[in-house]
């Protein structure tokens, strides 16, 4: 199994009075360590249409269980019927369908995917 920590809190706490460790405390250093995951990602629009030579920006949301985590994502396309760019701007290069993929880099097992279609100019996509 692989993992991979992009973020992680480090709390160091000394308890060396009565308000912070308790009466008969003694001063013990003690170390906190949390790691930031990314939960979740979603793709939108959800399985959007258009033309040969148009764009559609797509947004990915992340859900995080901390501010820190990095909430870069990595766009992917499954075919040549589409490009993708880092920003997440799909063109369409030819008629045909493509999945396309949002990981979150802090945790590429963490990911979304929807469905581009690229028709022709002047065919309407069926309703």
């Amino acid at each position: 199994m692989n993992a991979r920590v992009s973020y992680a809190v480090v709390s160091v706490m000394l308890c060396g009075s009565v308000a912070s460790c308790g009466r008969d405390a003694e001063p013990t250093p003690a170390i906190v360590i949390s790691v930031a995951r990314v939960i979740s990602i979603a793709i939108s629009p959800r399985n959007v249409a258009t033309i040969l030579g148009g764009q559609v920006q797509m947004h990915a949301a992340l859900v995080a269980d901390d501010a820190i985590v990095d909430r870069a994502v990595e766009w992917s396309t499954s075919s040549n019927v589409v490009s993708i760019s880092a920003t997440g701007v799909v063109t369409g290069l030819r008629a045909g369908s493509a999945v396309i993929t949002a990981r979150a880099h802090a945790d590429p097992a963490v990911a979304d995917t929807t469905v581009v279609t690229v028709f022709l100019p002047g065919i309407a996509p069926p309703i």
